[in-house]
C-alpha cells in the first residue's frame, strides 16, 4: 500500500502536489519553499481513429481534455512556490503510466520503468516521452483485460527540488518501502479518463471486450456527443468587502494575468468572478437500460499564494484576498477544475499602497 508515505504525497484541492514530510504552513493554500506540484493539464493534440466521426464540436477557443484510445495527448503541469510558478523543466520531470492498483511503490521492480507500449499497463508502471511535456498516444483496448480495467488510468509526475537529489534518486525512494522520506522529492498524481462514456462504451465493444451489466450494441451508441474540454483562465472580478452599498456592482474592478492590479494596504476583497460561463459543459452517460443521462457541470476554482495572511477561504466557498498592512507585492495563483479534470491556470500579481 502507498498510504504510508501519505507525508510526502499530498492532494491539494482535487490536483497533486508534494514536497517532503514536515509540518505544513498556517494554511496549505499559502505556498512554501520547496516547489508543489498543484496541477496536470490533459490535452488531445490530435484526434485519432475512434474520434474520426461521433463527436461534436467544442468551441474553436477551447482544447479537448477527454481523450478516446489511440489520441493523441500532450500533459503539462503546474508547479510553484513561495518564488512563484516554476518551469516544469527545472525539476527534471519523469512521467508515469499508472495501472490499477500501487504505482510509485512498486518502481524499483523489474520492468517497472519501461517505456510505454500501445496498450494499458497491466500490472507495472511504465514511462511516458520525458520532458517539461509529455506527448503520447492514448493507450488502445487491449482485449486480454477488463473494460473496467482501462477505461481510466493514473498519470504520475516524478522530479526533484534540491540540487544535491535527483530524479533517478526520487524514483528509486519511492520504489523502496523502507523509505518512507521523500525529502527533496516532488511527486503527484492525476487521473486521466477515456470520454465521452458512449464513444468508449463503443470503442470497447468493436475491440471485443465484454462490457458488464451494460445490454446495448455498438450501433446503439451511434448519436453524436460533445467531448468534454478544459476551462480556461479570465481576469478575477474582485470587489471591496467593507462597501456599505454597492449600486450595480460600481465597486467591483477587473484583475487580469498580464497585469499589476493595486490594493489598498490594510483592505480586504472578495473574488467575485473567475470562470468563464462558456466552461460549464454537460456530462453523458448511457445506463444499462439504455437510457442516456446528462448532467450539466460547471468548473470549480481554488486560490494559492506565494504570501502568508492574504488569502482565505469562508465556510460558504468564498474567496477572500487580505491586502497586507505595508506596502509591497504579492502574487496569487487561480487553478480552475472542470469536468473530467479538465485544468488551467493562471497567477496575478498585486502591488500594495497606502490608502
Amino acid at each position: 500500500m502507498e498510504s504510508r508515505f501519505a507525508c510526502a504525497l499530498v492532494l491539494l484541492w482535487g490536483a497533486a502536489g508534494a514536497g517532503g514530510c514536515g509540518d505544513f504552513p498556517e494554511a496549505p493554500w499559502v505556498l512554501r519553499a520547496e516547489p508543489r506540484l498543484l496541477g496536470f493539464r490533459v490535452e488531445v493534440v490530435e484526434a485519432g481513429p475512434n474520434s474520426a466521426e461521433g463527436l461534436l464540436p467544442i468551441p474553436a477557443d477551447r482544447v479537448r481534455s477527454q481523450p478516446l484510445p489511440g489520441d493523441v495527448v500532450e500533459l503539462s503541469a503546474f508547479v510553484a512556490s513561495s518564488d512563484g510558478e516554476i518551469p516544469t523543466a527545472a525539476i527534471d520531470p519523469v512521467w508515469l503510466l499508472c495501472p490499477v492498483g500501487p504505482c510509485l511503490s512498486v518502481l524499483n521492480e523489474p520492468g517497472a520503468r519501461d517505456a510505454c507500449g500501445d496498450l494499458v499497463p497491466e500490472r507495472l508502471p511504465c514511462l511516458l516521452p520525458a520532458g517539461e511535456t509529455s506527448r503520447f498516444v492514448a493507450p488502445n483496448f487491449d482485449p486480454a483485460l477488463a473494460f473496467e480495467e482501462q477505461v481510466g488510468f493514473r498519470v504520475a509526475l516524478v522530479g526533484h527540488s534540491t540540487d544535491d537529489t535527483t530524479t533517478s534518486d526520487c524514483l528509486d525512494r519511492m520504489g523502496d518501502r523502507s523509505k518512507p522520506r521523500w525529502d527533496g522529492c516532488v511527486a503527484g498524481y492525476f487521473g486521466l479518463t477515456y470520454g465521452p462514456t458512449t464513444r468508449v462504451l463503443k470503442a470497447a465493444l468493436e475491440a471485443g471486450i465484454e462490457v458488464t451489466g451494460e445490454d446495448f450494441e455498438p450501433e446503439d451508441l451511434d448519436f453524436p456527443v460533445a467531448p468534454l474540454f478544459n476551462p480556461e483562465s479570465v481576469p478575477l472580478v474582485i470587489e471591496p468587502t467593507e462597501v456599505e452599498v454597492s449600486f450595480f456592482g460600481a465597486n467591483k474592478f477587473v484583475a487580469t494575468s498580464d497585469a499589476v492590479t493595486v490594493l489598498e494596504a490594510g483592505a480586504a476583497y472578495s473574488i467575485l468572478e473567475a470562470i468563464d460561463p462558456r466552461d460549464a459543459q454537460t456530462l453523458v452517460g448511457l445506463g444499462g437500460d439504455g437510457v442516456v443521462r446528462r448532467l450539466r457541470s460547471s468548473p470549480s476554482f481554488s486560490v494559492t499564494t506565494d504570501t502568508p495572511d492574504t488569502l482565505e477561504f469562508r465556510n460558504r466557498g468564498d474567496w477572500v484576498i487580505h491586502a497586507p498592512q505595508t506596502p509591497g507585492h504579492f502574487e496569487v495563483f487561480v487553478l480552475l477544475s472542470g469536468p473530467a479534470l479538465g485544468s488551467a491556470w493562471s497567477g496575478f500579481e498585486f502591488e500594495v499602497r497606502e490608502p
